[in-house]
């Protein structure tokens, strides 16, 4: 007999479904493993220095997963060494780096176009002899993400002038997609749509990027296989127009606002990460807090069905998504308020603004008072992000011996209003065509080591004012910040 999967009958739960992971995990048990091939291609960096291997081994299974929504399956591929597929081992210090240059599903499962279409998706690292997900600490789970302009090509023309649609991360994971403990740990890795909605997928390049945040290079190596799962559709008729493939689900495109600034590159390694993408420098030396704006005009009608919050929590103090276009006018007046001078839109909108060494103290006021601006201008507060950490003994746990203990950064807790309500009210908005959506951000300043590889919290060596912060290898540190939120829209008329 079959196992039915379950649909996420609940919009509001934002694609963690209860349960959704141990059923996962019940129907991989039923696998049946094969090699297969799939082209890419392995970055990794060691203390000793740096390698490139490029390879086709994979192992592979399809397992049924039949829902309310039709035929589906399955497809759960596991990446390791390129040349044998066998699992990669993990030394203390180290960074892996996985590229797929084009990502591509069995021929059966896609339309005319070569698209696939995918209700739900697990993206992390296993341990080889039990499948299990390896924790953070040890391992910082970079990102998992579809690469930018890679898929661009692809999207209708009506969407390609759509900025926050350059950057598709979704299906994909991030190092806060796990929770902590008490909200469910690595059962929010795993993501679902919610009934009658799937990704539309086409064969895009993708990127996997793997840490291990141990300190103690004594530490044994343990191994790991770098597990992708997407649950896809069964097209009505394989390689057929969308429109006759998919009659029974509506199309899904994620998006990201992702808060653009400043480029520098890593100071570890630009092999592995390149570029610090889409993330924007501190100002006044990461010693003061800031704010950023992100709006943007929607290209047509449609329906935020999903949605996520992603950033660097210790830098974060909380971000907003907030409707209307308003919202850009009313934040520039408090804050020409507050700094006593004009706060002009095209700074706020492409650079974060400063708020001085003082900005701490006067922060909760100033949110308060942007926030009763924003209402007051007719604009709509869809939701709060509240940044969570989670404080780890690094020898709690056998595996993450040699980590330091300290603050991890976990799943944030998205709050409409904290005195109420656990959800967002972004979930189901609907907007028309040349509405503005925007996102807010609002940095805090630091006093810890953070974008030197790892999330956990480290005092940093004080230093003069004028002066950089000093990370842990004693080289000078301007945080960066990441602040980015995604949203999976179904546009009207899409397929």
């Amino acid at each position: 007999m079959k196992h039915v999967w379950t649909l996420d009958e609940s919009p509001a739960r934002a694609g963690r479904r209860p349960g959704a992971l141990a059923e996962y995990k019940a129907l991989r048990d039923s696998c049946v493993w094969r090699p297969a091939v799939l082209s890419h291609k392995l970055l990794i960096l060691r203390n000793d220095g740096q390698t490139e291997v490029e390879g086709t081994r994979i192992t592979e299974c399809v397992v049924d997963a039949p829902g309310a929504d039709g035929s589906a399956v399955f497809l759960i591929r596991r990446l390791g060494v390129p040349a044998t597929g066998a699992p990669l081992s993990v030394e203390p210090g180290m960074w892996a780096r996985w590229e797929l240059s084009k990502l591509t599903f069995p021929p059966e499962l896609v339309d005319a176009s070569g698209a696939a279409r995918a209700t739900s998706y697990f993206m992390w690292s296993v341990l080889p002899n039990n499948a299990s997900e390896v924790p953070f600490p040890p391992l910082h789970n970079h990102h998992a993400a579809f690469k930018p302009k890679a898929t661009q090509s692809h999207h209708p023309s009506w969407l390609k002038g759509f900025k926050p649609a350059f950057h598709a991360a979704a299906p994909g994971s991030a190092p806060d997609s796990w929770c902590e403990a008490r909200g469910g740990g690595a059962d929010c890795i795993l993501k679902q749509l919610p009934r009658g909605y799937s990704f539309h997928l086409d064969p895009g390049a993708y990127s996997m990027i793997i840490n291990d945040v141990r300190e103690d290079a004594a530490a044994p190596p343990y191994e790991v296989h770098y597990e992708m799962a997407l649950r896809l559709l069964r097209p009505r008729a394989a390689a057929a127009p969308a429109a006759t493939a998919w009659p029974e689900t509506t199309a899904v495109r994620h998006t990201d606002w992702f808060m653009q600034g400043t480029f520098s590159e890593l100071r570890f390694s630009p092999l592995i990460n390149g570029t610090m993408y889409d993330t924007f420098e501190m100002p006044g030396l990461g010693k003061e807090p800031a704010v950023h704006l992100y709006a943007t005009r929607m290209p047509r009608n449609g329906t935020i069905v999903s949605e996520w919050w992603h950033g660097h929590h210790s830098l974060t103090d909380e971000a907003w998504v907030v409707a209307g276009a308003a919202a850009r006018d009313a934040l520039a007046q408090v804050l020409a308020l507050y700094l006593r001078s004009p706060a002009p839109h095209r700074e706020l909108s492409r650079t974060p603004i400063g708020l001085g060494r003082s900005g701490a103290a006067a922060l909760p006021k100033l949110k308060a008072a942007a926030l009763t601006a924003i209402r007051r201008s007719g604009a709509q507060l869809l939701c709060r992000y509240i940044p969570k950490t989670e404080r780890v003994n690094g020898a709690a746990q056998a595996i993450a011996v040699g980590s330091p203990p300290g603050l991890y950064d976990r799943a944030p807790v998205s709050e409409f209003d904290a005195r109420r309500h656990t959800s967002c009210a972004a979930l189901g908005h609907r907007f028309h065509e040349g509405s503005t959506l925007s996102t807010v951000c609002w940095s805090r300043a630091t006093t810890t080591a953070v974008g030197t590889g790892f999330d956990s919290r480290r005092p940093l060596t004080p230093v003069a004012d004028d002066a950089p912060l000093i990370a842990p290898d004693g080289t000078d540190l301007v945080p960066h910040q990441h602040c980015n939120w995604g949203a999976s829209i179904a546009f009207d008329g899409d397929i």
